[in-house]
């Protein structure tokens, strides 16, 4: 008799007794499904007065375009993009859009490169939180507030760019401590921060 065959059967059983029961399928060590956008899956829409969103499925990236602000999120499962988040791997914010807003891309894990134009005068409140693919990021040199928990345990991001623009950054904006913070003012703007 084949081993091969006999472990399969004893995990599809087993997987099979789980599922029946109720319980959890709990995965083996290394096991990492696929992921994929059903076709149901919404690619693009509004989010806010005059800013629109689309996500390209086969490069991973999502793009912001319009004028003004991006509106807020408070609750994760209102972010427009939600549903395509664990696929975002790279994040497009076009010239005119003024804001990053709150809790835009948290625990995106899989974002890696995010280009902000220099229309963007605001980092919203965990805007970044939880990216923890996120390596290195430049701030336009526009940006006046960096708000509370911006990049929050981004634990990937090794260098930030800060201009000299920015007068206030929130509570624990950037809580890794393997983060380089470049400012681009003075010692005394720095410490007006």
């Amino acid at each position: 008799m084949n081993v091969r065959k006999v472990t399969r059967g004893i995990i599809a059983a087993a997987v099979a007794i789980t599922m029946t029961a109720g319980l959890p399928v709990i995965p083996f060590a290394g096991y990492e499904p696929a992921v994929s956008v059903s076709a149901d899956t919404i690619n693009s829409g509004t989010c806010g007065e005059h800013a629109s969103w689309a996500f390209d499925s086969t490069t991973g990236t999502l793009t912001i375009s319009g004028t003004g602000r991006v509106d807020d999120y408070t609750e994760l499962q209102d972010i427009p993009w939600y549903s395509v988040r664990d696929n975002i791997t790279s994040v497009v914010i076009e010239n005119g859009i003024e804001n990053v807003a709150g809790n835009a891309f948290y625990e995106c894990e899989k974002l890696t490169s995010v280009s902000l134009p220099d229309s963007i005068v605001e980092i919203g409140d965990l805007a970044f939180g939880y990216c923890t693919g996120l390596q290195s990021l430049t701030i336009p040199g526009n940006v006046t507030s960096i708000r509370d928990y911006a990049f929050y345990y981004c634990s990937g991001l090794k260098r930030v760019t800060i201009p000299r623009s920015v007068t206030s950054i929130g509570e624990h904006a950037f809580s890794s401590y393997n983060t380089e913070i470049i400012f681009q003012g003075t010692i005394e703007e720095w410490k007006n921060i």
